[in-house]
């Protein structure tokens, strides 16, 4: 994930926009270029990002990058479930009173960790899950306590149950995760509450103490038979249909419990009470359900256990509601920005070899007119833009902006002074198809300028977004600004002129 500007940061956002992994290989191939050393052509470094969409897909799984993402479980679906499962019921009498259990307690384990639901069934024989072991109560002092019969009952509000992780997709070693422990506070007043399910779990179904290494933590049928991913994605699709309509529930799933944990967290930032400080917030959800980036280890690194206890009850507080909808800026918790913002960059970079081909067809075909257009002109410029070397000074007349292997100079005021308005510029000025819209500012005029297709813009501005700076033609920029009284008079102007 590239991470987001100051900027950005400062308006909440956890991630840069959906451009910067491009702008970032831009930058890369300036210092290469300022160093003397070698650039290939942005068609050779093409193969080398498909080979890594490639590799990803074949780590994850073709269903990990589905564009519509599964949502979040509202209050109202979580506490509907919990009833289902708890309450005698007409509605699943084919359910067994183990199998409601089992279910309930995989539902509460997965909303209070995250957990993908591979961490916890079985794909295949001897595949690896979480065990009766893998969960052990520990006394005041943190040491781990039998897991005996009477010392399972004699649990009470307060007490800490440790948990282990299994491996997983991303870990499949369990190397990174396998020895940092997950933390559950016992809460009988807290209907989702994990650490009090597995106790009811274990005392109505105990098993033998030499068999908790070998017994799945969660069985249908309460012994050493674990779940398959299939039935439980089964159980659990049953259940969506009693608490929403079809259509709600396909955008849900057992991954959903882990957007829902996120989700929880996330509505927590900069809170007054019982909150999360805004640049924490980001390593505290990817810790909590164990997505390794430098921040998130950084978190984990000093969170005791009663601090790591704090977040599984905040995730599960139902005196705080939510609605099932994830926002956009979520913090990363699966390979899916990953992957999205490697084949943006792709697209990016088909879109701009398809542009210089076709103004190579255009030269060759008209030799005079391209000659005329092109002669003596800088290099093609890409129209994404650069990495910004820092703010420019408005009034600076002399001012460079960095928009790629090239930069533009402000040539001086305009005449329809626009310099230091705000425009709100379509993201398909990217090349983006995502229909959303990005805010700019018109930093600079720099009259003449021939974009990467070979088209000559008699007036151009440069606009900065994020710390970057992009070529946009007078047009453009009449059109997404966004002070109406301007608009207005831009539009009745003629062409903007250097003063």
């Amino acid at each position: 994930m590239i991470a987001p500007s100051a900027r950005r940061r400062r308006a909440g956002y956890g991630q840069g926009m959906p451009t910067s992994a491009l702008l970032a290989l831009y930058g890369w191939r300036r210092v290469m270029r300022d160093c003397g050393r070698y650039t290939p052509d942005l068609v050779e470094a093409r193969g080398v990002l498909k080979g890594i969409c490639a590799r990803y897909k074949a780590r994850w799984g073709d269903e990990a990058f589905v564009p519509n993402r599964k949502q979040p479980f509202s209050s109202k679906h979580m506490l509907e479930i919990v009833a289902l499962l708890t309450n005698p019921s007409t509605t699943l009498i084919a359910w067994s009173d183990v199998l409601r259990m089992a279910v309930l307690t995989a539902f509460r384990y997965a909303l209070s960790t995250g957990a993908r639901k591979d961490e916890w069934t079985a794909s295949f024989d001897g595949d690896s899950f979480v065990r009766r072991a893998s969960f052990a109560w520990v006394d005041k002092d943190g040491n781990d306590l039998p897991s005996s019969p009477d010392v399972i009952a004699s649990r009470k509000n307060g007490d800490l149950l440790r948990g282990k992780s299994a491996p997983s997709k991303c870990d499949r070693l369990n190397i990174e995760w396998g020895g940092r422990d997950m933390w559950f506070r016992f809460d009988d007043k807290n209907p989702l509450n994990f650490a009090r399910h597995w106790q009811q779990w274990e005392l109505a179904h105990p098993c033998p103490e030499r068999e908790r290494s070998v017994w799945p933590a969660f069985s249908p049928t309460g012994d050493n038979k674990p779940f398959t991913g299939t039935h439980a994605n089964a159980l659990l699709h049953a259940l969506l249909l009693k608490v929403m309509t079809e259509a709600e529930a396909a955008k849900r799933s057992w991954h959903s419990c882990r957007i829902t944990i996120a989700t929880r967290l996330y509505a927590r930032r900069g809170a007054r009470t019982n909150g999360i400080a805004v640049d924490a917030i980001e390593g505290v959800i990817q810790s909590l359900v164990r997505w390794k980036t430098p921040e998130a280890m950084r978190i984990y690194a000093r969170m005791e256990a009663q601090r790591y206890a704090d977040y599984v009850d905040m995730a599960t507080d139902m005196h705080v509601e939510s609605d099932g909808t994830a926002p956009e800026d979520l913090p990363e918790v699966d390979p899916t920005a990953v992957l999205a913002e490697n084949e943006a960059t792709l697209a990016a970079i088909d879109a701009e070899a398809a542009r210089t081909a076709k103004a190579s067809r255009a030269a060759r075909d008209n030799p005079a007119a391209g000659g005329g257009t092109r002669r003596g002109k800088r290099r093609a410029t890409p129209l994404t833009g650069d990495v910004a070397q820092g703010t420019a000074e408005l009034d600076a007349k002399r001012a460079l902006y960095n928009i790629g292997d090239c930069a533009l100079a402000h040539a001086g005021e305009d005449s329809w002074g626009v310099i230091g308005q705000s425009v709100r510029l379509h993201n398909s000025f990217w090349g983006l198809d995502d229909g959303e819209y990005s805010d700019a500012r018109v930093v600079a005029y720099a009259s003449a300028y021939t974009f990467t297709a070979g088209n000559l813009s008699k007036h151009t501005y440069v606009v900065e977004c994020e710390g970057h700076y992009y070529p946009a033609t007078h047009d453009t920029i009449a059109a997404a600004l966004t002070d109406a009284s301007t608009k207005r008079r831009v539009r009745k102007a003629g062409p903007p002129r250097l003063l």
